[in-house]
């Protein structure tokens, strides 16, 4: 299928919407599913939360546990949690022992070092603005809170992967939109093989309507058995549920 048809598809399948209310805004979160079964794509699952900039807060917590998802994320939510996503990569040490990858900033405190891959970029967070930065547009390391993470899918409100390898994985970004609000967007499918990088940003710049995501710059994380998403205030978890290693999560609080 082309990647336009998935979008299409995609867009036009069956919607819910839900509620979030927090002490300043009432948030939606958008889900979207193919229940068409002479799709392609059936069964795909989009969903995607926007959060105003000014009111929303970043938290980067280094979490380094193997567990079931689900109760990993309980653990680390707070009363002022709007949602909790996965994070960053993570490979082995020299032991085989898991371990994070990439830059890592807690509350000003360097829990992993920046590795100098030539793609990608970082989420983070400074004197209460949250801004995504390319890797090569990055100066120094000064940030409150930071997660290093890639590639970067949308830049200037294009699709910044340039092919598509056909490569589907289970895939969630956290962005930014034309409307100056942060996006978190993930897409799911019941054999955790999904869409392509490619498939992702073409859903992400969708911009038709002013509910859809109009993503201005996007960074992929984690994704694959790693894709999580906790929603404190629905009691919902949505992604890969079974055990993994969750090296880091990221929050946004109000």
């Amino acid at each position: 299928m082309k990647s336009q048809e998935l979008v299409n598809d995609l867009y036009n399948g069956d919607e819910k919407r839900y509620f979030i209310e927090t002490n300043t805004d009432t948030l939606t979160l958008y889900h979207k599913q193919i229940n068409d079964r002479s799709s392609f794509a059936y069964g795909l699952e989009l969903y995607y939360l926007k959060i105003p900039l000014n009111s929303a807060k970043l938290n980067v917590k280094e979490v380094k546990i193997k567990g079931e998802m689900d109760s990993i994320y309980n653990e680390f939510k707070t009363l002022e949690s709007i949602v909790l996503i996965s994070g960053g990569f993570w490979g082995y040490d020299k032991s085989n022992k898991e371990m994070p990858l990439g830059l890592i900033i807690e509350n000003g405190n360097i829990k992993s070092k920046k590795i100098k891959w030539e793609t990608g970029g970082f989420l983070f967070q400074k004197d209460n603005s949250i801004d995504i930065v390319a890797i090569k547009d990055l100066d120094e390391v000064n940030f409150d809170e930071a997660i290093q993470s890639k590639p970067i899918l949308v830049k200037n409100f294009e699709n910044d992967i340039y092919s598509d390898d056909k490569i589907h994985f289970d895939r969630i970004c956290i962005g930014i939109t034309n409307s100056n609000e942060l996006i978190i967007c993930a897409v799911f499918n019941n054999k955790g093989r999904s869409i392509s990088l490619y498939e992702f940003s073409e859903i992400l710049i969708k911009n038709e309507k002013p509910d859809y995501p109009n993503t201005k710059i996007a960074l992929a994380l984690d994704g694959g058995p790693s894709s999580h998403l906790y929603f404190p205030a629905l009691n919902m978890h949505v992604g890969y549920q079974e055990i993994n290693y969750v090296p880091n999560i990221i929050t946004i609080k109000n």
